[in-house]
């Protein structure tokens, strides 16, 4: 905060901190070779890095807030405060951490006292784990990635992971060791693998509690995690087995070759009790990497092979449809109506319907869902869904429905009935 109205508030900071004997000026981490070096048994060690003040703050006379002490490990936020009666003031709130580093501290400094010293523990096996937590703009980013800029010579031109992965590889290479790499990002409940164009990682629990992701772009280990999982996860677990056939033909897809993906995709079909979900998913791997042929190709091999399965012919209309094929889809509604028996046919046709109203021409799906109602005019659930999909329409003509609501409201149907018939809603009758 700052500016001319809080000079009192910058004063009464300033004399706290004369009072505690801080110093004026920030001084570097001095309080042992590194954090380590206090052996308390603890494997954890929480460290505060204060960043400098930004120019567009000094511009604005914001005035810093944070002091660091009194005391090793200690650092004292201070809030100003005015009392009732006018009176400036402020409160100093203290808090204990096992280090914390000034603006004179750069990213290498951090890495000596921090990181590098859990080094010989990696290389023997084990395994460290660094993480930045922080809101938008205290500097995670500059301290884990660097600014990649040499001649300011603040030494945090390089981040931590740069530091780490020299070291590292270094330190492997001299020992005649390799290094396998991966780099994934956790955000927003999805792990996305950042050396594999962001794909989607599936994070996977087997039966000894170890969480896997499959599909990191590591490619042999990703490779032996997912068989160590079809191995550990009970046969009885068919959703677990799944996800990890999925995960597996996900990663194939994205890193492999065909024939990789090819004897994936055969295994997968053979260890499942739901093949046609692997047909399945594997055209919808073929659909988003925008190969609409090989998908073609798939979604025609499962209709032949699970020709009595509605879902297998919905999931290939529905691809058909979002893609722009709207005539191929039309051709292959056909071929469903032919293959599925008669007392499925509606719910298909109704739901093609649907995809007609959201990716085709809204004209053909209520040709479609009158077609369906001249021969089955009381399937109140077709009615229902025929209302929505006409409300749902951006800028539509609410004389449209209207005369729809007008259409259900004449059937004769029993009070059973009635009760599914959606009443009008706002959104329909506004002009």
């Amino acid at each position: 905060m700052g500016g001319i109205r809080s000079v009192e508030f910058l004063q009464k900071i300033n004399a706290w901190r004369s009072r505690h004997r801080l110093a004026e000026r920030p001084l570097p981490w001095v309080d042992g070779p590194d954090v380590w070096a206090q052996g308390d048994g603890s494997g954890i060690r929480v460290c505060v890095r204060k960043r400098p003040m930004l120019q567009a703050e000094l511009r604005a006379h914001d005035f810093d807030v944070v002091s660091i002490g009194p005391g090793p490990g200690r650092l004292t936020v201070h809030e100003p405060r005015t009392r009732v009666d006018l009176c400036k003031a402020i409160e100093s709130h203290g808090f204990g951490v096992d280090a914390v580093f000034s603006e004179a501290d750069g990213n290498d400094a951090i890495y000596r006292a921090t990181l590098a010293p859990l080094l010989p523990h990696v290389l023997a096996g084990g395994s460290a784990t660094v993480f930045a937590f922080g809101q938008t703009g205290s500097g995670k980013t500059c301290t884990m990635a660097g600014h990649h800029d040499p001649h300011r010579g603040d030494g945090n031109a390089q981040g931590l992971c740069d530091l780490a992965a020299e070291e590292l590889v270094a330190a492997a290479s001299a020992r005649g060791a390799s290094v396998h790499v991966a780099f994934f990002e956790v955000y927003r409940g999805q792990v996305l693998d950042l050396l594999g164009r962001r794909a989607r990682v599936e994070p996977l629990e087997d039966a000894q509690g170890c969480v896997h992701l499959v599909g990191l772009t590591e490619l042999e280990r990703a490779r032996e995690v997912a068989e160590r999982a079809l191995r550990t996860i009970e046969m009885s677990k068919e959703a677990e087995r799944f996800n990890v056939w999925a995960a597996l033909l996900n990663f194939e897809k994205a890193h492999g070759s065909d024939q990789t993906f090819l004897d994936a995709f055969r295994r997968a079909v053979a260890g499942t009790s739901s093949p046609h979900r692997v047909h399945l998913h594997a055209a919808s791997l073929h659909e988003r990497a925008g190969d609409a042929t090989l998908a073609d190709a798939a979604y025609e091999a499962a209709c032949k092979k699970f020709r009595r399965l509605p879902d297998v012919w919905g999931a290939w209309l529905t691809a058909l449809m979002e893609r722009g094929a709207h005539d191929e889809g039309r051709k292959t509604l056909q071929r469903a109506v032919d293959a599925l028996p008669q007392a499925q046919h509606v719910e298909l046709i109704s739901k093609f319907a649907q995809l007609e109203f959201r990716h085709g021409a809204p004209e053909r799906g209520r040709t479609v869902f009158d077609g369906i109602l001249s021969n089955y005019p009381k399937r109140v659930d077709v009615w229902s869904i025929y209302l929505d999909m006409e409300i749902r329409i951006p800028d539509a003509d609410p004389q449209v429905a209207r005369r729809l609501f007008e259409r259900v409201t004449a059937l004769r149907l029993s009070s059973k009935k009635m009760n599914w018939t959606p009443r009008p809603t706002r959104s329909c009758l506004t002009t």
